[in-house]
């Protein structure tokens, strides 16, 4: 399928790989099983911050562009699963939790701390997906994926013998990749 701009874009919906968000996204759903049932409160970020970190890893090694999106779709997604597990089990996940039900019980009643949950899931996903986002993005990150230097090599742009570079025969096609 061609767009008005005349990029080609894949059908099942543009540059946007659902599939890994979605897998990136099962972390998520373990953690928040893992976090009704095994991991107490005090440690929970550490186990987060490596998620994090995985995602953004495999992010940036799976995809040449949109980071920052990616990992911004995985933070909310991680929210639903997340949300929905701690909603589902609350009574198991606050029996577990007395620091989180003490602030739940101080702060302006919504009608219930489901509720709550409900209200700050999303935020918290979109706030998790904008660092996920962010450190991909961050100024001389390097973990950007070895096939935009490949094909920046092989456009004779990085490293190529200048012989190779620009040949009458061979003109060189400029990419965004190598810029």
């Amino acid at each position: 399928m061609q767009s008005a701009r005349g990029y080609h874009q894949k059908e099942e919906g543009g540059n946007v790989d659902w599939k890994l968000i979605f897998g990136l996204s099962l972390f998520g759903l373990a953690m928040a099983i893992a976090t009704v049932f095994v991991i107490p409160s005090n440690i929970e970020p550490a186990f987060w911050l490596v998620i994090f970190l995985l995602c953004a890893f495999l992010i940036a090694r799976s995809r040449p562009n949109r980071h920052f999106l990616h990992g911004l779709l995985v933070g909310i997604v991680n929210s639903v699963w997340v949300t929905t597990v701690h909603i589902v089990f609350f009574s198991q996940y606050i029996a577990n939790r007395p620091k989180e039900a003490a602030m739940m019980s101080s702060m302006p009643p919504l009608n219930s701390p489901r509720l709550m949950m409900a209200c700050a899931g999303p935020i918290v996903g979109i706030i998790s997906g904008a660092i996920i986002g962010l450190s991909l993005t961050w100024p001389g990150n390097e973990s950007a994926p070895r096939r935009n230097a490949q094909l920046c090599i092989s456009h004779g742009e990085l490293g190529a013998p200048r012989s190779l570079a620009r040949t009458p025969t061979r003109p060189l096609k400029p990419t965004a990749l190598c810029a």
